[in-house]
């Protein structure tokens, strides 16, 4: 799994032990994604490199849901997440309670929340696969992706209505988005599904929607001489437009999520535009890749991480080159302010922000770091959908 060696492995391992030692434990964020669970997750992996104990830095987390301060299911935010990586850290946890509340909370005939990864039914369906005993919990997920799903001319796929848009999205998208993403969109729910599927839970009817609802995201590839294969979304009487490099969204996320319904569905097809997208992802110019900060949403620690697991999964060099020459603009950026996470203010401008947490800072950032230099791939990128399956093509 390791791609780095000698001087290069080093210095990748001390800034990821370096980023361990500025994250802050104060306040009451306790997610994976944002929160002490992500950074307890990251002391696990750094091991006797790190600068807590895992399981003593876990442990507010659980006291939260044991005292119903934590009540929120999402995935990466609330209570789900905390458990999922409980179980990484700690072991065998009793998940039991939990999952009955879940469940109850699944049993809804309608489901008007979000349908996606980091808010929604995809991410629950990520927990839920987590376990042979919550086969029932990923059933009731797939149920209600189901019903949420739309029938166009073009096959199945999933729409984000104004509601559930953050409001700067909503202002220009005012009547809704499909969108393409890992994210928040429908490749976060086709990599879910064909998780599904290669775990045996509901593989038939994973198959199934998967059948209808990859010719969908198939059928937004922009053209030929477009900057990217895929856009970002697609918003009513809008040209749909390029996107940049990213897991959040964009070629690399569409990729992973083709890729790994190729395998689950047995459909080379679906393979073989996963790579050639993720091909011409890997000799895409840095100026053009849209890439501005470092972490592992948007930036150039995700973009490194994606085409790491794609050589782990194919063999192709091409992936490994792309991964180094990504991680080395990532170890180069951190003496820089393009190091600091760009994010959007709540009128829409733009500040770069030092940002503690697994998808916009520290944790995410030196967890990719430590994946190019371990030999053993991680567990962690679970959460993100792109632990790729192997033998593609067997």
């Amino acid at each position: 799994m390791s791609i780095l060696d000698g001087t290069e492995a080093a210095t990748a391992r001390a800034l990821a032990i370096d980023l361990a030692r500025e994250v802050s434990t104060a306040g009451n964020d306790y997610s994976l994604v944002g929160g002490s669970t992500g950074f307890a997750l990251l002391c696990h992996e750094l091991s006797a490199d790190a600068p807590r104990d895992a399981a003593a830095t876990l442990e507010p987390a659980l006291d939260a849901i044991a005292g119903g301060e934590l009540q929120d299911p999402a995935f990466f935010s609330g209570f789900c997440g905390v458990i999922w990586a409980a179980a990484r850290i700690l072991g065998d946890v009793d998940t039991s309670d939990i999952d009955e509340v879940l469940l109850t909370l699944l049993s809804r005939k309608v489901w008007r929340e979000s349908y996606d990864l980091v808010l929604g039914l995809a991410g629950l369906g990520v927990y839920a696969l987590d376990s042979p005993q919550r086969a029932p919990i990923v059933s009731r997920v797939i149920d209600l992706l189901e019903s949420r799903a739309v029938v166009t001319d073009e096959g199945l796929t999933w729409f984000t209505p104004p509601a559930l848009l953050h409001p700067l999205a909503r202002a220009s998208a005012p009547q809704g988005v499909f969108d393409l993403g890992m994210a928040h969109g429908v490749s976060g729910v086709i990599a879910l599904l064909a998780r599904a599927a290669l775990a045996g839970v509901e593989r038939e009817r994973s198959r199934g929607i998967l059948e209808r609802a990859v010719p969908w995201l198939l059928a937004q590839r922009l053209p030929e001489n477009a900057l990217s294969h895929f856009p970002d979304r697609i918003v009513a009487g809008k040209m749909p437009s390029p996107s940049r490099l990213a897991w959040c969204y964009g070629d690399l996320a569409v990729a992973a999520a083709l890729y790994t319904a190729g395998v689950a569905c047995r459909e080379t097809a679906w393979i073989d535009t996963a790579e050639r997208v993720t091909r011409d992802a890997a000799v895409r110019p840095h100026e053009q890749s849209g890439v501005v900060d470092a972490p592992f949403c948007h930036g150039a620690a995700g973009v490194a991480h994606l085409f790491l697991r794609f050589h782990a999964a194919t063999g192709d060099s091409i992936f490994a080159d792309a991964s180094r020459r990504w991680l080395r603009q990532l170890i180069a950026m951190r003496d820089s302010e393009s190091f600091l996470t760009l994010r959007l203010d709540e009128a829409g401008n733009a500040q770069r922000q030092s940002v503690d947490g697994m998808l916009e800072g520290r944790c995410g950032i030196a967890l990719a770091l430590l994946a190019a230099t371990n030999d053993a791939p991680p567990s962690w990128d679970r959460m993100f959908l792109v632990d790729l399956p192997t033998g593609g093509r067997s």
